[in-house]
This record gives C-alpha cells, structure tokens and sequence, in this order.
C-alpha cells in the first residue's frame, strides 16, 4: 500500500509472501533455521526427539496466523508429530515462546538467530532430531514505475545490500 519502504521477512516455499514480482523488489539477505530447543537438565534438553510414542510433550506455540506458527505447523504435520504436542501456550512473537522455554515450560521452535546467544549461555539446547526448517531472510520494496526518475530514501541501502554477498544468519 505504500506504507513502508521495505519489509522483512521470513520466506519458506510451504507459505510464499504473495507480493508480485512485477511491482516489488527482492533482495535474499541470508538464511535462518527453525528447529525445537528446550530448556537443559543435566546438560541435556529436558525432552527429547522424537517424541516419546503415547505421551504428550507440552509445546510452546505460535498463534495459527503467526508466519512462523503456518511453518511450524506444516513442517509437524509433514513428521506426523502433531498429535503428540499439547499446546500449553500460544503466542505470536519469537521471544515470548523463548522465554517460555528458557522457564522450562514446553519445547519450543524459534530461528537459531534468536536463541544463538541463549545456546551459548546453556540456557537452551536444541532437540537432536528434531524436524529443521530452512528459511530465507528476504527484504521487500515497492518496484518504482517504468521510466521514474524519483528518487527514494532506501536507494543508498538497497545498492549496499544488493553489493552485499549472501551470508548465513544460522
């Protein structure tokens, strides 16, 4: 709508960003991986994968409209562990579900960029195993019409980030 001057954001092909081509920009920064991390008990993660047949493992989620939560979910019904989750909470940011786990409250799926410092610091650990979902970290602007001399303020940004070669955010 105009509103912004770039957006982004997280792009997996199982839920595309529906912005045509042909009147927006893309440029892929770099990459990200989601993957279920809990909090450790005797440097180990308090739950394991994959998940133990007939019992329910409390599961940190995002809201169903959450952009991770569509992800998530997806890549659980793929592995058939859906029906062995009970969500516990539901939320739609990255870092209160992290927080919940770091309490020891239920295994979670968060990007490795934001609990990169909290598996370092022990207070995490990932779940070896488990379903890892790769993710690309797009940035998004408004393609100028067909022979516009306008000018924009994000030009000087978007020419250093398109020099830029891709790094990982893993």
């Amino acid at each position: 709508e105009g509103s912004c001057d770039v957006l982004l954001a997280y792009h997996h092909p199982s839920r595309p960003i529906a912005l045509d081509p042909m009147h927006y920009d893309m440029l892929v920064l770099g990459h990200d991986t989601v993957t279920a991390y809990a909090r450790p008990q005797n440097d180990r993660p308090t739950w394991t994968w994959p998940l133990p047949r007939g019992q329910r493992t409390p599961w940190l989620a995002y809201a169903s409209g959450a952009y991770l939560g569509l992800v998530v979910e997806s890549a659980l019904k793929k592995e058939g562990a859906l029906d062995m989750l009970d969500r516990v909470y539901e939320t739609e940011m990255s870092e209160s579900v992290k927080a919940m786990a770091i309490e020891g409250q239920g295994v979670a799926f968060l990007p490795s960029s934001a609990v990169a410092h909290d598996v370092a610091r022990g207070r995490l650990l990932p779940l070896l195993g488990a379903p890892e979902i790769e993710l690309e970290v797009r940035i998004y602007r408004q393609r100028l019409s067909a022979g516009a001399n306008e000018r924009r303020l994000t030009d000087p940004l978007w020419a250093h980030l398109a020099s830029q070669p891709l790094e990982s955010t893993d």
